[in-house]
Formats: structure tokens, sequence, C-alpha cells
């Protein structure tokens, strides 16, 4: 962890746009405009990349366009920190073009989720970059908070993170209690680390290639999207993997998002997350907490990748 590059200081005045892998068109295209004009009204200026409303089938661009994008938002003076529009299936074929060497020399911060998760892995691994889980553009429009929660979590130096007290679903009406925080029973209840979190699944596509960091002394933060029917299945199957590569011999604890609906509504009472989270870490004394507000739900917390983390119960403190 020496040598990171710590900007919790900069004065955040211009966001780039970046859009990573999904085009940004039809109602995608409607809903960040409508986030954009409220990035504009709560003060912000913008700085559009070439791609963000290009598009090339199901991708905003090629993997080799997208990059250079992406560099030139980075060598961009005016830019002062970098929001992705929303995730998709294709940042990963960005990484073979991308001058690392470049984005190390001019860094600034970058945020998003989910398929963005590759970006946020490769940029810590080879720069040591600022880079956050957390809300898109896309994000700014289903859920009215996203902003508010970005530019509050971005820059400070300690903050514990703290469950908002509602959830709004998407294709849901109205609002609902959100679950309340837990860690498994008979495990270790405190760890001090440093902060990596990602998209289970897309985190997954990195685990035995250079972009995936050395989790030495982490604490894992894993959020997870429906990408197949048996969405708790193809989840347990993910956690597997991380367990089978060696990846909980070295962590300091587990940290997991809290489920979509429709993938709750897949849990029962005997196979649900809780029997899952204890059935892969079976034989490991780490802390384990769960149905964390973090990830694919709304509001969705930020996650500062890299930062000192506390865990003591169900209290998590970034400093």
């Amino acid at each position: 962890m020496n040598g990171k590059t710590d900007l919790r200081n900069r004065v955040i005045k211009n966001f780039g746009v970046f859009a990573p892998s999904l085009p940004s068109s039809g109602e995608r295209r409607v809903r960040i405009e409508k986030a954009l004009q409220s990035l504009r009204e709560s003060g912000y200026s913008t700085t559009l990349g070439k791609t963000t409303f290009s598009e090339s089938g199901p991708k905003s661009a090629s993997g080799r366009e997208r990059a250079r994008d992406l560099e030139s938002l980075f060598l961009n003076d005016k830019v002062d920190a970098i929001l992705c529009t929303t995730g998709g299936y294709s940042s990963i074929e960005m990484l073979s073009e991308l001058d690392f060497d470049l984005l190390s020399a001019h860094p600034k911060p970058l945020i998003g989720y989910s398929d963005v998760t590759v970006l946020l892995f490769a940029l810590f691994c080879r720069c040591m970059g600022e880079v956050y889980l957390g809300p898109m553009l896309v994000d700014a429009v289903e859920d009215p908070l996203a902003l508010q929660t970005l530019l509050s979590g971005l820059g400070q130096p300690t903050r514990e993170f703290v469950d908002p007290e509602l959830r709004w679903e998407t294709g849901r009406e109205g609002k609902e209690a959100a679950p309340r925080r837990r860690i498994l029973p008979g495990r270790e209840t405190s760890a001090e680390g440093w902060v990596l979190a990602g998209n289970l699944s897309t985190a997954a596509l990195m685990l035995g290639t250079d972009f995936f960091p050395d989790v030495s002394g982490s604490v894992l933060f894993l959020e997870y999207d429906r990408e197949e029917r048996r969405a708790l299945l193809s989840l347990e199957r993910l956690l597997w993997q991380f367990r089978l590569s060696g990846v909980f011999s070295s962590i300091k604890g587990l940290v997991f998002g809290s489920l979509e609906h429709s993938v709750g509504e897949e849990e029962s009472a005997l196979y649900n997350i809780e029997r899952i989270l204890s059935d892969v870490t079976e034989g490991f004394s780490f802390p384990v907490l769960f149905d964390v507000h973090f990830g694919h739900i709304y509001p969705s917390q930020i996650i500062p990748i890299g930062r000192p983390v506390t865990l003591e119960g169900t209290r998590i403190v970034f400093s």
C-alpha cells in the first residue's frame, strides 16, 4: 500500500463524463442527460468524453477508442474527477489498450461500480490511483440521493459507513425498509485493513490476471447483480471461485452488499445469503458482514478503494 496517490484534498469543480461500456442511447441517453443537468444545477461543470454519446452496437465505441477517450479525460487539466455513465459488459476490452504510465502521471479520481470494477482494479494495481466504487450518472435519475451520496462521500478523510433508513428498488412502487446490516455468527467481530471493493461477477473475470490486486491485508467489499436466471446459485459459485483462488486466505474481512430485490426473492429458510457466506468461508475466522448498502441497490454508498478501514461489530469506518 505504500505510495498510494492521495487526492482527498482535491477540490472538485468539473466532472469528466465517460462511457466505459454500454452506449448512452435511447432511454439511457435521456436519463444521463437528466443526470448531467442535475450535476450542473448542483454547481458542477462537466466535460464529456468523445464517446459519451457514441454507439457501436452494444458498446459506446471500440476498446481502443474508449481507451483513448479515457486517457484524454485524464490529460484534461479542467477535469477534476471522472464519473462513469453506466456499466455493461465490455470495459475489460480497454485494458490492453490503456497507457497506464500516462494515467499514473496525470492522476484523477474515477468513480463507478458494476462492470467499471475492471477499471477500478486496473488503475489501483497499475497506478495506485484514487478510485471509488460508487454511484454512476445513470443512477442519479433512478435514485435522487445518488448524487448527494456521491458528492458527500468524495474526499472525506474519515467517514463511518451508515446505511440509509429506506431503500428504493427499480421497477417497484414506493419504498421498503432496508435490511438491517448483519454479521455472520461464530466469527471474529473486528478487523483492520485496507479497502478493496468491486462487483463479484466482474472481479471474478480479473482473477489470475495482472490486473487483480494483491488482496493481502484487505477488507474485501463485494456486491452482486443478477446475470443468470438462478442468481443465488451463480453468486455462490463465484464465491467458491474466490475461495479456490486463495483470496480468502489473505483478507482481513469480507463485506457483502445488499442483494437486489429480485435476487433476495430466491432466498428461503434453507438457502439464503447467510448460508452461502457461511459455507464458502468455513474454516476462516475473519469477520463477515452482509446486507450492507452498496452496489446495485438504492441508495448506494460510496466505497473508497485503498483507504484504511476498521470493522467493529457491524460498524464500518473509513479513515
